[in-house]
């Protein structure tokens, strides 16, 4: 995998917590499986605990940058894939 730098694009696969308050058979309760989720963003950095990605961005490089941001806890995740530009179509 290529390394992961600030602002590249990524995609991040994560499980995630089910809960359901239906009744159901044990013999389904037993065999049921996570699910596994996809979160697309910019990365922006990852310490010990968590991934920071930004989904959303407004300014500019010439002014104040602020994002929208998710935390993913790194317990949960699953894998993180760079999102190549030649898959978005990028010329």
């Amino acid at each position: 995998m290529d390394k992961i730098e600030r602002g590249d694009l990524v995609v991040i696969y994560w499980w995630d917590i089910e809960d359901d308050s239906t009744w159901k058979p044990i013999e389904v309760a037993e065999i049921e499986q996570l699910p596994l989720c996809k979160t697309v963003g910019w990365f922006l950095n990852q310490d010990d605990n968590c991934v920071r990605l930004a989904f959303s961005v407004n300014g500019t490089e010439d002014t104040k940058l602020e994002v929208g941001r998710t935390l993913i806890p790194k317990a949960v995740i699953k894998n993180i894939e760079k999102v190549r530009e030649d898959e978005l179509g990028a010329e």
